[in-house]
């Protein structure tokens, strides 16, 4: 684990040292999504390799599903509740300028409490 954050550590000095230098990091998206690709065909590789994830795959299979649905479902109770909280105004259709002066005023009388 300490390998993997002296990497990690010694890519982020590197990747900050070297941000003046677009041309440099310019197609590093496309090459770090093959090497994922890569990495994760040799993972597949090697988890078909293993006797007992390949006899035991159905309730692995099972357990990753509940976990995904859940992980799913919780995600967009929570972003529902966020959104409702914090992202839900009272929006004031506006066009002309005399629309916008109007409707800062009614924002700044909400702002301080008053009625709008």
């Amino acid at each position: 684990m300490l390998t993997v954050i002296i990497i990690m550590s010694v890519g982020m000095i590197a990747g900050f040292i070297l941000r003046k230098y677009k041309k440099l990091y310019q197609g590093l998206d496309k090459t770090v999504s093959y090497v994922i690709y890569l990495l994760l065909f040799l993972l597949g590789i090697t988890v078909g390799q293993n006797e007992t994830i390949i006899r035991n795959f159905h309730l692995i299979g099972l357990k990753a599903l509940l976990i995904t649905v859940a992980s799913v479902g919780g995600s967009i109770l929570l972003a529902a509740v966020v959104f409702h909280f914090f992202f839900r105004h009272d929006h004031i259709e506006l066009g002309t300028e005399d629309d916008v002066h109007d409707g800062a005023e009614v924002s700044a009388k909400k702002l301080q409490g008053e009625d709008a």
